[in-house]
C-alpha cells in the first residue's frame, strides 16, 4: 500500500489490493470532521485515513515513515480492532463481511438487478466466492463456526472482552483527540499525558501499551524541539 502527493492536497492512493485512485486530502478532512464523534473516530484509526492525510502532517518524512510502519504491523492493526470494537467483534469481523455481502447481493438480485447481465452478477459475488474457498482450502473448520453464529445469533455474538471502557480503547480515543485537534501527530510524551499516564511506572505501562496499538512511532519531544532549533538556525538572518 502506498500514497503520494501528486499535486497540492491530492493524494493518489493504492491500498489493500484496489487500483489506484485520488483522494483530496482536504475535503476527505472537512467531510470526516462533519461525521459524529463515534464515526470519527472509527474512521481516524483506519490506515487509509493516515494514507491520505500524512502528506498535510508537518513532520519530517522519517518520522511519518517510522509512524506508518508501526501503525501498519499487522499485529498492530488486530490490536487496534479488538480495542476499539472488542475481541468477539474482532474475530468475526471476516466473516461478518461476508455475510452481509452475500445479503446485500441477495438483495439487488430480487430487486431485479442482474437479470439482464449474469457477469455483472458473477462479478459481484466473486469476493465472497474467493473468501469462502480460501476458508475451504485452508480447512477452516473456526472460520466456518464462526459463520454459524453469526447466522444463529442475527449478528456477531455479544462479547466483552477490550472494546468499550478499556484501556486500550482509552489509549486510543485520546489519540484520536489530540489527532483530530491538529490534523498532526502527538508526541508520545502528548499521549501518556492525555491518558493520565505521567509518572515514570505509568510511563512504562504507557510504553507497553502503545507498542500494542502501534502507536510507537509518534515523535517525542526532543525530536520536536530538534526541528525548532535546525529551523532556527537554518533561517536567513
Amino acid at each position: 500500500m502506498s500514497g503520494k502527493t501528486t499535486k497540492k492536497n491530492l493524494v493518489t492512493i493504492n491500498y489493500a489490493g484496489f487500483d489506484t485512485f485520488k483522494v483530496d486530502a482536504d475535503k476527505n478532512w472537512q467531510e470526516l470532521n462533519l461525521l459524529p464523534i463515534h464515526e470519527r473516530r472509527e474512521q481516524s484509526i483506519s490506515i487509509l485515513h493516515f494514507l491520505i492525510q500524512i502528506h498535510e502532517i508537518d513532520l519530517p518524512e522519517n518520522i511519518k515513515n517510522r509512524f506508518l510502519q508501526f501503525y501498519c504491523a499487522p499485529d498492530a492493526i488486530k490490536a487496534r480492532d479488538v480495542a476499539f470494537s472488542g475481541l468477539t467483534h474482532s474475530n468475526h469481523k471476516r466473516e461478518s463481511e461476508m455475510i452481509d455481502c452475500a445479503q446485500d447481493f441477495l438483495a439487488q438480485r430480487d430487486h431485479g438487478k442482474f437479470k439482464d447481465d449474469l457477469n455483472e452478477g458473477l462479478f459481484a459475488l466473486a469476493p465472497i466466492a474467493l473468501q469462502f474457498a480460501e476458508i475451504i482450502e485452508k480447512r477452516d473448520v473456526p472460520a466456518l463456526r464462526r459463520i454459524i453464529a453469526i447466522i444463529e445469533s442475527r449478528g456477531i455474538p455479544e462479547g466483552s472482552r477490550s472494546g468499550a471502557g478499556s484501556e486500550d480503547r482509552y489509549m486510543l480515543e485520546k489519540f484520536c483527540e489530540l489527532h483530530l485537534a491538529t490534523r498532526s501527530l502527538p508526541t508520545k510524551k502528548a499521549l501518556r499525558k492525555a491518558c493520565g499516564l505521567s509518572d515514570r511506572v505509568d510511563e512504562k505501562l504507557a510504553t507497553k501499551r502503545m507498542k500494542k496499538l502501534g502507536l510507537w512511532g509518534l515523535p517525542t519531544e526532543p525530536e520536536l524541539f530538534g526541528m525548532l532549533f535546525a529551523d532556527r538556525f537554518s533561517a536567513p538572518m
